[in-house]
């Protein structure tokens, strides 16, 4: 019986220690792909950032600690014509240093209470203080979408970084 206590209290620990501090503060966990981060340059710049679900049409101007950014939300591919309707969906600008690990992140866009994907592309524009080692910038998202009557009823999208 003891070594079974033993057994257990060990497989508790070893899943507990993967609950480190960067999953809370949005500090510390390293980017993956590194093909979906924007570097950091002074100046007008402009591009797109996307993934199988959404594309961020981006324009952002970085003056010594602050960077604007403005553009256009969209979803991409099938999830484009799916759904009628957007239930959630939030969009982070997350900052990265240069070794890809997350330094700092803010709220860049929301939609709730069913938006309708007739306002699609969801605009955005917005100003942030750029964290100390910040290099590049990625963004993550969390939403739900809502199927018409032929639709898939609910569908969870998300992205982190």
């Amino acid at each position: 019986m003891k070594l079974w206590t033993w057994l257990m209290m060990f497989a508790a620990v070893g899943m507990l220690s993967g609950c480190n501090g960067g999953v809370y503060s949005n500090n510390g966990p390293t980017v993956v792909p590194p093909k979906n981060t924007v570097p950091l340059q002074a100046g007008d710049r402009q591009g797109i950032w996307k993934t199988n679900e959404l594309a961020v049409n981006y324009h952002y101007q970085l003056a010594s600690e602050a960077l604007k950014i403005s553009g256009t939300i969209s979803l991409v591919g099938g999830f484009a014509n799916c759904c009628n309707t957007v239930q959630r969906l939030v969009i982070r600008i997350v900052f990265l240093d240069s070794q890809e690990s997350t330094v700092g992140s803010n709220i860049l866009y929301t939609a709730a209470n069913h938006h309708s994907v007739d306002w699609i592309p969801m605009k955005f524009d917005s100003t942030f203080t750029v964290p100390p080692g910040a290099t590049s910038i990625s963004f993550d998202y969390d939403g739900e979408l809502i199927g018409g009557a032929n639709g898939p009823g609910r569908l969870s999208i998300w992205y982190s970084p």
